[in-house]
């Protein structure tokens, strides 16, 4: 079974949250907030390099952001919409 990125991150944040809530209390909220933090970031390269491997580092050569409304143009909301470039 495969699961979405957004799945993946789902499932993480109901393991770290209450983890580094207990490192809080253990070692004190400044370290415990310091090093998850080196560590979100250092996942969060990887996981970059990991897309840029696989997808290319050129975001507008792969995706198309679509709008037919925006607040400055007087819509009630902005509705943003990314699809992947065909070809």
């Amino acid at each position: 079974m495969t699961i979405t990125h957004l799945e993946r991150r789902k499932i993480e944040a109901g393991v770290l949250i209450p983890m580094v809530q207990a490192f809080q209390r253990a070692f004190g909220k400044e370290r415990a907030n310091e090093v998850a933090r080196e560590v979100i970031r250092e996942l969060a390269r990887q996981d970059g390099d990991r897309w840029a491997g696989q997808f290319g580092r050129d975001l507008h050569a792969l995706h198309k952001l679509e709008r037919t409304q925006t607040l400055m143009q007087g819509a009630s909301h902005c509705d943003f919409r990314f699809s992947r470039k065909s070809g």
